[in-house]
C-alpha cells in the first residue's frame, strides 16, 4: 500500500510527464528516455530495460526567481527503483546579488561525474565510486538518486574563474520516511585554471560532514562492518580535473570516505575511489572513450568487494549530443567480486 507521499510524488511527477507530452509555451520543458540492453560475458545474465524516462519542467518566476520540478521512471534494471515514479529534483533558485540561494531537493554539491548529465555521459555509466562514495549515494537502495532537502549558496569571483557553492541538508537523502535531521554540511569549489581557444582546464575540491544518526551505508560501503544503522562521524573529500582541447576530453577524479562510530565499537572505516577517462571525437558524429577506475570500501581490507574496471565505449551522435546511440564493453580488471565477467552495454537515448 502506498503512503500519502507515495501517492503525492507518483501524482505529482504523473503530471509532470504529461507537461513533458503537452509543452508550454512559457516554460521549459526537456523530456528524455534511455533503453538499454546489457548482456554479460558469460551470457547468463541479459536483459533489455528503460534504464531512464525523465521530464523536466523548469520556469522562470521574474527575472530572479526560477523553480524547477523533475521526474523519474525507470524499469528491468533489477534494481529497487524499478517499475516507479519517482520526484527527483524539486526547487526554486533566487538569484541574490552575484550568487543565488537553491532551496528544495537536490544533489548536495560534492564531485565531478555526479554532476555530468546522464544524457552526456562518455562511457554510458558513472563510476563505482561516484555512485558509492558521493554523499547520499546509494541511501534508501537507491531511491534518493544522491538528492536531499536543504538549502545551499552558491557564487563566483568577480573574474568568474572561481565558483563555489555550500549546503546544508537533512541527511537521511530524498524519498525517505522522514527520521529527523542527520545534518549534512557540503561544499565544493571549481577552479578555471586555463581558458584558451579551443582549451579549457578546471580543478575542483569537495568536502563534505555529516553527524549521521542511524543513516544505512550498508549499500554504499559492503562488506564486513555493518553499516546498517550507522550513527557518528561521516567526513568525505575528493579532488577533480577536467580538461576540454579541441575534440579530446579528458577527467578525473579522487574520492575519500572516513566513518568514525559514535559507539567506537566497530572502529573506523575507511573508503576510497576514483576514474581516470578521457574521450575523443574522431568525426562529426563518432566519438571514442576509454575509462580506468577502481573502489575500494574499506581500505583495510582486501576481498571480494573491492573492484577496479576498465570499460571502452562508443558513441554515435544522431542529432547533437542528446539523441545518440552508445555501446560499451566493461571488464574487470581483477576477476573477484560481484561482477567477476565482461559485460557489454548498448544504449539508446532520444530526446522529445
Amino acid at each position: 500500500m502506498r503512503t500519502p507521499r507515495r501517492a503525492f510524488d507518483a501524482w505529482l511527477v504523473a503530471l509532470i510527464l504529461s507537461v513533458g507530452l503537452e509543452g508550454f509555451a512559457h516554460a521549459d520543458v526537456t523530456s528524455y528516455i534511455q533503453v538499454r540492453g546489457a548482456c554479460a560475458e558469460d551470457a547468463e545474465d541479459a536483459r533489455l530495460s528503460v534504464r531512464r524516462l525523465k521530464a523536466t519542467y523548469e520556469e522562470e518566476l521574474g527575472s530572479d526567481t526560477a523553480f524547477l520540478i523533475q521526474g523519474i521512471y525507470k524499469t528491468g534494471n533489477a534494481s529497487a527503483t524499478d517499475d516507479r515514479v519517482y520526484l527527483q529534483e524539486a526547487l526554486i533558485r533566487v538569484r541574490l546579488g552575484g550568487g543565488s540561494l537553491t532551496l528544495g531537493q537536490f544533489k548536495p554539491p560534492f564531485g565531478l561525474e555526479r554532476f555530468t548529465p546522464d544524457w552526456d555521459l562518455d562511457a554510458i555509466d558513472r563510476s563505482v565510486a561516484t555512485d558509492s562514495l558521493v554523499p547520499n549515494g546509494k541511501l534508501g537502495r537507491g531511491q534518493g538518486f544522491t538528492r536531499d532537502y536543504g538549502a545551499q549558496w552558491e557564487d563566483k569571483s568577480r573574474s568568474g574563474r572561481v565558483w563555489g557553492a555550500v549546503g546544508v541538508f537533512g541527511g537521511h537523502g530524498a524519498n525517505s520516511p522522514w527520521r529527523g535531521v542527520s545534518p549534512l554540511v557540503a561544499g565544493r569549489v571549481l577552479w578555471t585554471a586555463h581558458r584558451g581557444t579551443g582549451s579549457t582546464l578546471r580543478v575542483g575540491a569537495s568536502a563534505s560532514w555529516r553527524r549521521a544518526d542511524d543513516v544505512n551505508l550498508d549499500n554504499a560501503l559492503p562488506g564486513e562492518s555493518d553499516l546498517s544503522h550507522f550513527s557518528g562521524e561521516d567526513g568525505r573529500w575528493g579532488l577533480d580535473l577536467s580538461l576540454d582541447c579541441h575534440r579530446a576530453r579528458f577527467r578525473a577524479e579522487l574520492l575519500r570516505v572516513g566513518l568514525r562510530p559514535s559507539d567506537g565499537a566497530a572502529g573506523r572505516v575507511r573508503a576510497a575511489g576514483g576514474y581516470v577517462q578521457a574521450s575523443y571525437r574522431v568525426s562529426h558524429r563518432l566519438e571514442v572513450a576509454t575509462k580506468v577506475e577502481r573502489f575500494d570500501p574499506n581500505t583495510a581490507l582486501s576481498d571480494q568487494w573491492d573492484q577496479r574496471q576498465a570499460s571502452l565505449a562508443l558513441t554515435y551522435l544522431l542529432h547533437g549530443r542528446q539523441d545518440r546511440l552508445q555501446l560499451a564493453y566493461v571488464r574487470p580488471i581483477a576477476a573477484s567480486g560481484p561482477r567477476s565477467t565482461g559485460r557489454l552495454l548498448c544504449q539508446f537515448q532520444r530526446f522529445f
